[in-house]
């Protein structure tokens, strides 16, 4: 009796990516803010803060494109976002804050370095 052989295992499904929707506006106003500090007189050790909190914001783009971001905390970020558009780093650091409480172990690969991002904006942007 001829052997058969054992059937392929399937192919997994290819992972979704797809921003959700409203959270492209929010991505841009990160990425603007990044490119913003990038073209302040930053120290070194603000260049290294920088360069944190960009890898950060592509962290998050990449957890936002596969699905990984709560509905709440992309209301979150949205909320964020319209802080920093208004130069408002206080309040997007209370939120940041809110956000590392509620979300720390699923979001702390891009959370920690927006601590600095939002750090470093408030020194170099300080509220009129």
């Amino acid at each position: 009796q001829p052997e058969t052989a054992p059937a392929p295992a399937p192919t997994p499904a290819p992972v979704k990516r797809e921003m959700p929707s409203g959270m492209q506006p929010v991505m841009n106003s990160l990425r603007d803010l990044v490119k913003a500090l990038s073209t302040a007189q930053l120290s070194q050790l603000d260049n290294k803060q920088l360069a944190e909190g960009e890898k950060s914001v592509n962290r998050l783009n990449e957890k936002l494109m596969t699905g990984k971001i709560s509905e709440a905390l992309q209301q979150d970020l949205k909320a964020l976002s319209d802080a920093t558009i208004q130069y408002d780093f206080k309040r997007a650091s209370q939120i940041r804050l809110n956000m590392t409480r509620s979300s720390w172990a699923d979001q702390k690969d891009w959370l920690k370095g927006f601590s600095h991002l939002i750090a470093l904006a408030g020194k170099k942007y300080p509220a009129q």
